[in-house]
């Protein structure tokens, strides 16, 4: 017999073949060691109470960070290539005879 993390089996086993009652009563509340832990299922991190773990949120806030910062400047990457692609493009067809004279 089990209840919690008490094992009454090693106790009881004397008592094999004998009528036995247990009676449980509350004796006030359990102490903290006493009381469930709840875990989170992911990162294994204890809370007080059910509900969204704190450090899977803040991690995936941390996350959600990096990738906006990341999108940001692979935007502002492109709006540069394309700002000197259409001065490049504009460059070359101001005067054409600069570009010849270069070559050759």
């Amino acid at each position: 017999m089990q209840l919690s993390d008490i094992d009454f089996s090693e106790h009881l086993a004397k008592y094999r073949d004998h009528e036995v009652v247990i009676i449980i009563a509350s004796v006030g509340k359990a102490e903290e060691e006493w009381k469930e832990q709840i875990v989170c299922g992911i990162c294994g991190f204890p809370q007080d109470g059910a509900g969204e773990c704190p450090r899977c949120r803040l991690e995936i806030e941390e996350k959600a960070k990096e990738l906006r910062a990341r999108r940001e400047r692979e935007a502002f990457f492109r709006e540069i290539e394309e700002i000197a692609r259409k001065a490049w493009e504009d460059f070359d067809q101001e005067d054409p005879d600069i570009q010849s004279a270069d070559m050759g």
